[in-house]
């Protein structure tokens, strides 16, 4: 499994190392990391049930097979043959994840500091919360 790494609001991307060596891509995990402010994610799959959709309170940027919609860069659609599991990290900030019953992989959610909902979907996730706010 490659892991893949996007950031919410300000956006980047970094390969696991067998990507970045060529390694053939078959499936890889996303990891989304907010700001330190409030972030809101939501995971979800499409009707078809063909791609994973994740909006945000913040722009996404494409990454691989990842893309956003044309003039939506608070979206992004990813195949969903081609994502093995997600990790979320909310960071500082009140944050809102939400995962969507039809998500077929795990989700790791970590929310960080900050009073946190996260919702986790009909799989096996695992949901962090952090230091509440005072």
């Amino acid at each position: 499994m490659k892991t893949l790494f996007v950031s919410i609001a300000v956006i980047g991307a970094v390969l696991a190392p067998a990507m970045a060596q060529g390694a053939a891509t078959s499936s890889f995990s996303l990891t989304l990391a907010g700001s330190d402010g409030p972030t809101e994610i939501r995971i979800a799959i499409s009707g078809d049930r063909s791609e994973y959709v994740i909006r945000a309170n913040g722009p996404i940027g494409s990454v691989l097979s990842c893309k956003n919609p044309p003039d939506d860069t608070h979206e992004l659609r990813c195949p969903a043959s081609q994502i093995s599991a997600f990790t979320v990290r909310g960071r500082g900030g009140n944050d809102t994840l939400t995962v969507a019953d039809g998500v077929s992989v795990s989700v790791f959610g970590f929310g960080g500091d900050g009073f946190d909902d996260l919702s986790g979907g009909a799989n096996a996730d695992k949901l962090v919360g952090g230091e509440g706010g005072g």
